[in-house]
């Protein structure tokens, strides 16, 4: 018989075993679960993992596109988890980013290949823009004010990160993102002398667009357009925008609202009346739009652009109706010259009305007039070409010449996604895009059914996606360093008043400028959410 001593042992014993079971039960999966996310980090304020030989030896042999299942009109856009180094709290990503630093490009190709090998449609934002070259307005200055210097400093470094990130990247399904903003810098229609110097600096980045085209034939590709703050402030930055977009042969679309707080219906308005004049498709950056910040006029939220208070996520990144639509196709009158490229379907980008390819051919003329020309057609073209040759090339020491050649239309061959490739064997070959003249024919094929289209919700018709491009959390550099991530960001009541004003710099700002243990804002100070905001 069994003493009692014995008896509370043997139960001793049992109560262990069956402690250690459970802990062991719950422990070890959580553990697992973590390491899987953390092995996706790429963001330099989270762990970083080394390349596997095996991943090594994928990059250096591009996978078929069997191997990355992921379908534009079936698969969903991939979302991800990844855990703050500095926290541990779990951040939710949609966009993965290459800025040509080439530990974190590497973990970011490595992201985006693991989500498409899983049938997954990833995001990818592509900014890297030379920061030689491209001159700025106070407010554009402003603007970047706290953003991180780009590493590349002349367009031929900016060539060698494009080369490897679209031969990483041909045979996988993508949405990208091209340079948020820089057509909003490039176009800057209220100071006229920066918009003749930059359009040198434009017309490079045009041509890579075209080149990241050409070389992911699997994917669609997007140029950022700005916010409709930008966008609504002059009528000519409308115009010149959307002249720009048409310029690269082959886009899906543009971008707008990207790393920006407006709201849905403002966005909706100022895209569709790009789409209305270009027939391209757009996607919405909506990761910080949903809060009472982004419901004030726009003159508003302008007082606050970084780290603004009661900023709340947005609708949740996924598709839109858009995406099952083709692109909306021009009606030319008989006497207005169509643009010198073709229209076919192009059943691997989805762009079944846009302009064939192939016009995105190499032997570029650089002396076609009409390619830097501004809106206004009582310039000088000579003159003007001469000034934009003669100014110093600080993006690739590259000069046009023959000023006085007629750029010959494009050609009208046809290519398959397959041969589209061949130009990235050749990582020198240049490229052509649309001139002005032919981008301005093109959007005059749109005039006859503007009223009617902007009469028209786009959100149906044109809306491919809301995307995640900047995790709602990080900081924009006002309160913490920038893209460092702070969950006290969302819904904070810090404005951007006298005692932390909207520029501040790093060594001088003040104690209390900062949203930990402050929490999120009461019903009492939502009862007046704009009042501390500034301006």
């Amino acid at each position: 018989m069994m003493t009692k001593k014995a008896f509370w042992i043997l139960f001793s014993v049992i109560v262990v075993i069956m402690g250690a079971a459970i802990f062991l039960a719950i422990y070890l999966p959580s553990r697992s679960e973590e390491k899987n996310i953390a092995e996706e980090l790429e963001e330099a304020n989270t762990t970083n993992s080394l390349t596997s030989p095996s991943s090594s030896n994928r990059d250096r042999n591009p996978a078929k596109g069997d191997d990355y299942p992921g379908d534009l009109l079936k698969s969903s856009i991939a979302t991800r988890e990844t855990i703050s180094s500095r926290t541990g709290k779990r951040i939710k990503r949609n966009a993965y980013w290459l800025t040509g630093n080439d530990v974190n490009d590497q973990n970011s190709l490595n992201g985006i290949k693991k989500q498409a090998r899983q049938g997954k449609v990833p995001v990818v934002v592509m900014k890297m823009r030379p920061s030689q070259g491209l001159n700025l307005n106070e407010q554009d200055r402003n603007w970047e004010y706290y953003k991180p210097t780009s590493p590349h400093l002349t367009w031929q470094d900016y060539d060698k990160s494009l080369s490897r990130f679209t031969r990483a990247l041909s045979s996988v399904s993508c949405l990208v993102v091209l340079e948020p903003d820089l057509l909003m810098y490039t176009t800057d229609s209220d100071n006229q002398q920066h918009r003749w110097m930059n359009a040198k600096y434009e017309e490079e980045f045009l041509e890579r667009a075209q080149r990241v085209v050409n070389r992911l034939p699997r994917s669609w590709v997007y140029i950022d357009a700005g916010n409709a703050d930008f966008l609504s402030k002059n009528m000519n930055n409308l115009e010149l925008v959307s002249t720009a977009l048409l310029r690269v042969n082959g886009i899906r679309g543009f971008s707008i609202n990207t790393m920006h707080y407006v709201n849905r219906t403002f966005n909706e308005v100022y895209a569709r009346r790009i789409y209305c004049r270009t027939g391209l498709h757009y996607i919405v950056d909506t990761s910080r739009n949903g809060g009472d910040f982004s419901m004030q006029a726009l003159s508003r939220i302008r007082t606050c652009l970084f780290d603004p208070p009661n900023m709340k996520e947005g609708q949740d990144p996924g598709w839109s109706w858009g995406r099952n639509h083709k692109p909306l196709s021009p009606r030319y009158r008989r006497w207005i010259r169509q643009p010198g490229s073709s229209y076919s379907s192009s059943s691997s980008s989805g762009n079944t009305n846009a302009p064939d390819r192939a016009s995105a051919g190499t032997n570029r003329n650089h002396g076609n007039n009409n390619r830097l020309n501004p809106s206004d057609q009582n310039y000088d073209v000579e003159s003007y070409n001469n000034r934009i040759n003669n100014q110093g090339n600080n993006n690739n020491g590259n000069q046009q010449s023959n000023n006085n050649q007629v750029n010959p239309r494009p050609t009208q061959q046809h290519i398959t996604p397959a041969s589209s490739n061949s130009e990235s064997n050749n990582e020198n070959s240049q490229v052509t895009i649309r001139s002005v003249q032919e981008a301005t024919e093109h959007i005059r094929g749109f005039k006859s059914q503007l009223r009617r289209c902007m009469s028209q919700k786009s959100f149906t018709t044109a809306h491919d996606a809301n995307l995640w491009i900047k995790a709602p959390g990080e900081s924009d550099g006002r309160l913490y360093s920038y893209g460092t991530y702070h969950s006290c960001l969302i819904n904070h009541r810090i404005g951007c008043d006298d005692s932390c004003q909207m520029l501040i710099s790093a060594n001088s700002r003040p104690a209390n400028c900062d949203c930990e243990g402050q929490g999120s804002n009461s019903d009492a100070a939502q009862a007046f959410p704009f009042a501390n905001y500034g301006g």
